[in-house]
């Protein structure tokens, strides 16, 4: 689960993958999909090995973000990356364990139960006799080991979860917030077109029973100049 290269140890990431996090430095190996486990531990491979930050984390894969040549400025986004492509190297940053049995621990979870016989002084460590099957038996404590790293890392996680709880709240009210005005807006819409209606009928109905001269009178009665004069 592990090789050591050039004064490093790298962690290989199908047997490490419970380190994983956000955020964290690791190595991503950019050669031959076809490559073997013990061709990419190859020194002369080493190049292919490239830099990377880790975006999200899934079911064995992971998102990572490189820069793909030196002379890039935006990062590459590679997702659903297997962990057989990632290597996390010792004590790269805070977030990796410093050694190997720390390493392995965050691996199991960050917990470790050992079971260990416990010593009674009044029974002189003699083994008890199980007295339904009459064989001798030693009373176990089990000890609960968490690293401080660990627990660093699930503080980390929660924090994650609940900024981005934040933002999903965030988001929906301001769903919210342009459907209720969409819906008002619509409503307005709807008024104005109503009142337009009852203005264009009133005004239809105000013509249709005009009282006033009729100028478009075609009748033989016709207003003369002298009419009007008297």
């Amino acid at each position: 689960g592990h090789y050591e290269y050039n004064g490093k140890i790298f962690l290989e990431g199908l047997v490490f993958g419970e380190l994983l996090e956000e955020d964290m430095l690791i190595q991503l190996w950019t050669g031959s999909p076809l490559a073997s486990l013990q061709e990419k531990k190859l020194p002369e491979r080493d190049m292919y090995w490239k830099n990377a930050l880790i975006v999200a984390v899934g079911n064995e894969k992971a998102h990572v973000a490189y820069l793909a040549s030196a002379n890039d400025v935006d990062e590459t986004v590679e997702k659903n990356v297997p962990l057989d492509r990632i290597r996390i190297i010792l004590g790269a940053d805070e977030s990796i364990p410093d050694t190997l049995e720390e390493a392995r621990l965050m691996a199991m979870g960050g917990e470790e139960i050992q079971v260990v016989p416990s010593v009674d002084a009044s029974s002189n460590n003699k083994a008890q006799i199980d007295e339904a099957t009459g064989l001798s038996t030693w009373s176990t404590v089990a000890i609960k080991r968490t690293t401080v790293r660990q627990e660093v890392k699930e503080e980390r996680k929660r924090t994650r979860e609940k900024r981005k709880q934040a933002l999903a709240e965030q988001e929906a009210k301001e769903k919210e917030i342009a459907a209720r005005k969409m819906e008002e807006a619509k409503a307005a819409n709807a008024d104005d077109s109503a009142l337009g209606s009852i203005y264009f009928a009133e005004l239809g109905r105000e013509v249709q029973g005009y009282k006033g001269v009729d100028i478009s009178d075609t009748g033989d009665d016709k207003l003369t100049i002298r009419d009007t004069a008297k």
